[in-house]
């Protein structure tokens, strides 16, 4: 916050170069750093929320000042467009968790640049836009996948989560998948989304929520029928939200009463949605 407030002060410096002014704002974060460092400062979260100007210089500081990562629980970063060496990332083993949540600068030297890492850090947490290369996507959750206990991404080719889940063991407390962009993709989900569930026999799913907002002709979805067939049926599911344009499985009580025959709860959508972010800082 005090960094925030010196850059308030702009005006002031009018007269100030460029190239000076981005020296001092670099300075005031080395001078935070260090202070916190040396005083030996056991901070619970660090969350980072500034542009990535500067954000080359913040890693490198905590990478150099080791002892002062080991106190941080939790360490948040929120950049565009960032490239980190090799030796900063064999530093983030050392953090209790890990979150990347929808940084669309990643792209696959990024992943590939984290698989190779020799150990891996504690990737608690994977949320993508654009789905990875399978065979890569796959690679990258086996090595994290004794971490990860959030993930989420947007599905390109229905087949390939099946591959995923097939080959990669996973213990998920919280799963997105988002379809939107594909007209079969979701119908192709939730068939395969049976097969999941058998795979993992021993989880039990506490929310299952699945938003369809295609304007097709609501007697030509299957999206119900393909749930009673595949996860209804399971009966490894506590709450069940299910939308499709704008009709609320919630509101029809001859299929709320059906599903509650297999200890069901049919929830309003609305009432039972989880935004991503908001369950990661709650979580950890």
């Amino acid at each position: 916050m005090w960094v925030s407030d010196v850059k308030k002060f702009k005006p002031l410096l009018a007269n100030i170069k460029h190239s000076q002014h981005y020296d001092f704002v670099k300075f005031i974060y080395k001078s935070l750093i260090k202070i916190f460092n040396e005083n030996e400062a056991n901070l619970h979260t660090l969350d980072i929320t500034h542009n990535c100007t500067y954000l080359d210089t913040i890693v490198s500081e905590l990478a150099l000042n080791s002892n002062f990562i080991y106190n941080i629980r939790n360490l948040y970063l929120k950049f565009y467009s960032f490239i980190v060496s090799n030796e900063i990332f064999e530093q983030l083993n050392i953090l209790e968790s890990i979150h990347i949540l929808y940084c669309y600068s990643l792209d696959s030297n990024f992943f590939q640049q984290i698989i190779n890492l020799t150990e891996p850090f504690k990737l608690k947490s994977l949320f993508i836009d654009e789905e990875p290369l399978t065979d890569q996507l796959q690679l990258l959750l086996q090595k994290f996948g004794n971490y990860l206990e959030n993930f989420g991404l947007e599905l390109v080719d229905g087949s390939s989560l099946l591959q995923l889940v097939k080959k990669v063991e996973l213990s998920l407390n919280y799963i997105s998948i988002d379809a939107d962009d594909n007209v079969n993709l979701s119908s192709v989900v939730l068939q395969n989304l049976g097969q999941i569930l058998e795979k993992f026999t021993n989880h039990f799913i506490n929310k299952l929520l699945i938003k369809d907002t295609k304007k097709e002709e609501l007697e030509n979805k299957n999206n119900l029928s393909y749930i009673k067939e595949y996860i209804m049926k399971k009966k490894r599911i506590k709450f069940l939200a299910l939308i499709e344009i704008i009709v609320d499985l919630f509101s029809l009580k001859d299929e709320v009463n059906e599903f509650r025959l297999y200890d069901i709860i049919v929830q309003n959508y609305c009432d039972l949605s989880i935004e991503t972010d908001e369950f990661i800082y709650e979580m950890y």
